[in-house]
């Protein structure tokens, strides 16, 4: 209707505004292909206008779609465009949208610091009648902007933060009875409780929002809480279930034509079949895990891809020690490099069973030490318990000989 109606100004923002409604109703199906066209219409019309606030809430749509398709240097870049907008006009709203998706883009990179910090200055801001406010977004800034940090926290360990943030936005989500928010905060808890190792928690809250992405349609919504809940089934020993829900996943990823798809057929189903014991069939899925994360920039996942082909080696013949360990080193430098230190420990803890294999007791012994202590202080009782049954294990061994 739009398009058939005189040429004005007021035409023309309308043209424009409702395409960013379009947007919002696109992303969270997962129609990215659409999304993109959408935005670019949207560009478009408002560098014709020299409608500046427009053509910001324009960029900031066009920062989160360029990382949901995995495009992460192009998110950067449009996101402190659309920053440097709304600097210019004092815009609060976007400056909020700005850096809402700035931090989503960091935390996808592995810049866990400046991911804390951009969504750490909107959770300051966004207090009180403020939370339940959209500022056009697909879904309460408030709930996606605790989210982003609440993740970012995750990998560097500060899991207290994390999962007082993660109840935080769920609570603000039911409040506003918002499909899409309270699936995006159940992201935000479910992953802090998986990296944890609080399975049982982070299975619970992961599958709150899997039933309200499927009772709403939202396919593309849906995608994002695959891959933290069927780590969780697979670390607690729920193979099945992880396969079956990937499988579904990595089917619904292709049929839209969302990049989710590799790393759910990689990474998601090598860690199942790790779990599951089979070997031979994660280790090619490992292997691929790592090209696709690196093919991105995505370094986080990278470092957690690594340490997934780790564990493989570590667990196959003894003609891959040579490769588990040089692996696992690089997984562990990356750790270390980006501050991951749930990630850290977990390497630790990889170490200690490969040198356990190898017949290295006191080495495995130490590793095994390195591991506990981590998960101590990060109060990691899943993997602490992993950690002090494998010291004991080592200290008989090294008795015995």
């Amino acid at each position: 209707a739009v398009a058939n109606c005189p040429e004005s100004r007021d035409t023309a923002e309308a043209a424009i505004d409702l395409r960013l409604e379009l947007r919002n109703a696109f992303s969270p199906l997962g129609e990215h292909a659409r999304t993109l066209e959408t935005l670019a219409q949207a560009e478009r019309l408002a560098e014709q206008l020299g409608d500046s606030r427009r053509l910001g809430l324009t960029v900031s749509r066009l920062s989160n779609l360029c990382a949901l398709r995995g495009e992460f240097d192009k998110a950067i870049e449009q996101g402190l465009r659309a920053l440097q907008i709304a600097d210019t006009l004092d815009d609060l709203p976007l400056r909020v949208v700005s850096n809402g998706v700035l931090a989503i883009a960091h935390w996808s990179r592995g810049e866990y610091r400046p991911a804390v910090a951009r969504a750490g200055w909107n959770v300051r801001m966004l207090t009180g009648d403020r939370r339940l406010e959209r500022f056009g977004m697909a879904l309460l800034p408030s709930v996606y902007s605790r989210m982003a940090m609440a993740v970012s926290l995750a990998e560097l360990g500060e899991f207290d933060e994390c999962l007082a943030l993660g109840a935080e936005a769920l609570s603000i989500a039911e409040t506003s009875e918002h499909p899409q928010s309270v699936i995006s905060a159940s992201f935000g808890l479910g992953t802090g409780h998986m990296r944890r190792g609080n399975l049982e928690q982070a299975v619970a809250v992961l599958e709150r929002g899997r039933t309200v992405a499927e009772a709403t349609a939202l396919g593309g919504a849906f995608l994002e809480l695959v891959s933290p809940l069927a780590s969780a089934y697979a670390r607690s020993g729920r193979i099945a279930q992880s396969v079956e829900l990937l499988q579904g996943a990595i089917a619904r990823a292709v049929a839209l034509r969302n990049p989710m798809g590799h790393w759910l057929r990689s990474g998601g189903l090598g860690e199942a079949q790790l779990c599951a014991g089979r070997i031979a069939q994660a280790l090619p899925m490992a292997r691929l895990y790592i090209e696709v994360t690196r093919s991105v920039g995505a370094r986080g996942l990278e470092a957690w891809a690594l340490l997934l082909l780790g564990e493989v080696l570590a667990q196959h013949e003894s003609a891959h020690a040579v490769e588990a360990e040089r692996t696992l080193n690089s997984a562990l430098a990356l750790a270390r490099q980006l501050e991951m230190r749930p990630l850290e420990g977990r390497c630790h803890l990889v170490f200690g069973d490969l040198h356990g294999r190898q017949g290295a007791q006191e080495r495995a012994s130490a590793s095994l030490a390195a591991a506990a202590e981590i998960f101590r202080q990060l109060s990691m009782a899943f993997w602490l318990e992993r950690a002090g049954f494998a010291v004991k294990e080592a200290r008989k061994s090294i008795a015995a000989s």
